[in-house]
């Protein structure tokens, strides 16, 4: 005979099955948005572009400062982890659309 503690840690137990398959769709999803030449793909030429003009103002000052002290190697660094940054947030609101989506179609 199952108890009430039994029944408590099965559902537990699956909604923590449930959030972490919801978790590796989400990845997955933003994985292959971010793929080269996919929607989001973050080094395509003209994302290159619209992300160096959405880069944070604290990002850019930073970015200054490696260009003062001709950090050529900092500065790449920070550009290339600003435009990834930028992709990854939109990648991630596409994919938290797209799965509601699928959700809302299955139920």
């Amino acid at each position: 005979m199952r108890c009430a503690v039994d029944y408590d840690l099965e559902r537990y137990l699956d909604q923590l099955d449930y959030e972490e398959r919801l978790s590796l769709e989400m990845n997955t999803r933003i994985i292959k948005l971010m793929a080269p030449g996919a929607e989001c793909d973050p080094l395509s030429d003209e994302h290159v572009c619209e992300a160096l003009g959405q880069l944070p103002d604290l990002l850019m000052v930073r970015i200054g400062e490696a260009i003062k002290a001709k950090d050529a190697e900092k500065v790449l660094k920070l550009i290339n982890d600003g435009i990834h940054a930028y992709w990854s947030d939109i990648a991630e609101y596409l994919a938290e659309k797209e799965l509601k989506k699928d959700m809302d179609d299955y139920e």
